[in-house]
């Protein structure tokens, strides 16, 4: 079974050999389809970084909120106890 690189390959060999000798046509064929190959791999990396730089952004704005949700907590937490006369010792680590 022919792989979508082969059939390109075959197409690219055909066209270039109405103006290059079958030996040029075949070499040539080859070097386009590998740099093709290539390019797909690369947007596909590019593409990859994007997705990164996304993911890391919304890793920040996630940190930022369970630091307020703690926040939060920390100073419910605190009011309960008062309202209810127990003493809290905080530790600073």
């Amino acid at each position: 079974m022919q792989t979508a690189e082969d059939i390109r390959k075959i197409e690219a060999r055909k066209k270039l050999e109405k103006v290059f000798e079958k030996r040029q046509a075949v070499v040539l064929a080859d070097i386009i389809t590998s740099a093709y190959t290539e390019l797909v791999k690369m947007s596909d990396f590019n593409e990859l970084k994007q997705i990164v730089k996304e993911l890391a952004e919304a890793q920040k704005r996630t940190e930022i909120k369970v630091a307020e949700l703690s926040d939060y907590a920390t100073k419910a937490f605190l009011k309960k106890a008062e309202e209810r006369g127990v003493i809290v010792v905080q530790s600073f680590e």
